[in-house]
Order: structure tokens, then C-alpha cells, then sequence
């Protein structure tokens, strides 16, 4: 799964908005109604994908980091932490992070501060990385607050419709037009 996508910024975008779309499908909200991620999230209960992602990869990072240097292991470790120095990167495909910079950037994030140690000891390093991925409960009042969204919405596209109606819709040819002298 994710632990060892090294994705560039455009990618997670479009990740993070397909996870936003779900979410908002699941509690019957569209872009319509014009309900913030962050109070999507708070509502749902769900942790950000970002966070979902930066997890999973320290995860894995401490998975191969309390590996036994002895048989099959070592050879994951010696490709996940060491460079190609005669490869060349592929150009025009995005900047692209390599794993190792993604992991440090995760760290860094994380605000963890001995990496290699922490990682030993398998109970210490799951409460650190869940540390940002809390699911929260949903509110019990969670039909209520979502149609409270759905009746200002409803007014918003009243209130729109309204004007609309008092002004003349604006063509582009009946602009260009009238910019036209000849």
C-alpha cells in the first residue's frame, strides 16, 4: 500500500480530494454545499489523509529498521536506504522525493527526535506515529448538523437564484460585440 509510495504534490492532491469526496458522499454532502474539509473531517471523525500516509510510511520505516541484519532482511534495508550513484533521475515527471527524503520529512514532522532508537521498541514507536491519526467520535447530533448545512445551502442557492434574476445575464458575445468597433 502507501508505506513505500514516494508521490509528488500534484498525486497527493488528487489523493486528498478523492478522500474528501468520499467523505463527503458517505455523510450526504456535496461541493454544493460548501462545508470546509477540516469541519468534514470533525464530522466524519476521520484523521487527514496526509497524516494517513505519513503513518503508514514511518510504519514501514520501523518495520525495516528493527529487521535483523542476517538473511533476506538485509537486503530490503541495504535498497531502502542506499543510492544508485550512476542512475540518473527521470526527468519532466514532477519533483519527485525519494523515500528516504519523505520518511526524514515524516520524521521531521512528527517532531521525533532519535529515530533509530525509537524504533526498537515497537510499543513506543506505534504511539508515536499514531500520535497525529486520532479518530474522533462522531457527534450524536450528526443528522442535525448536516442538515443545518443542507437548509443554508438551499437559502444560499435562493438567495443567488434571486439575484440572478434581477440582473441581465451577461453574454460573451454581447460584450464582445459591444467592444467592437468597426
Amino acid at each position: 500500500g502507501s508505506e513505500v509510495w514516494s508521490l509528488t504534490a500534484v498525486q497527493e492532491n488528487r489523493i486528498s480530494t478523492f478522500y474528501m469526496k468520499c467523505l463527503r458522499t458517505i455523510l450526504g454532502l456535496n461541493l454544493g454545499d460548501r462545508v470546509a474539509n477540516i469541519t468534514i473531517m470533525q464530522l466524519s471523525g476521520q484523521p487527514s489523509i496526509e497524516n494517513l500516509m505519513r503513518r503508514n510510511r514511518l510504519r514501514w520505516f520501523g518495520h525495516a529498521n528493527r529487521m535483523e541484519n542476517e538473511n533476506g532482511p538485509h537486503l530490503v534495508k541495504k535498497i531502502m536506504f542506499s543510492y544508485f550513484p550512476g542512475e540518473k533521475r527521470p526527468t519532466n515527471t514532477g519533483i519527485r522525493k525519494r523515500w528516504e527524503n519523505k520518511i526524514m520529512d515524516d520524521i521531521e514532522k512528527f517532531d521525533i527526535k532519535n529515530c533509530r532508537k525509537d524504533t526498537k521498541d515497537k510499543d513506543r514507536w506505534r504511539e508515536i506515529i499514531n500520535r497525529d491519526v486520532i479518530m474522533n467520535p462522531v457527534p450524536s447530533n450528526i443528522k442535525s448538523i448536516i442538515q443545518e448545512f443542507k437548509d443554508l445551502s438551499k437559502k444560499r442557492r435562493a438567495e443567488e437564484l434571486a439575484i440572478s434574476h434581477g440582473k441581465p445575464q451577461r453574454k460573451a458575445t454581447g460584450v464582445l460585440v459591444k467592444g467592437c468597433h468597426n
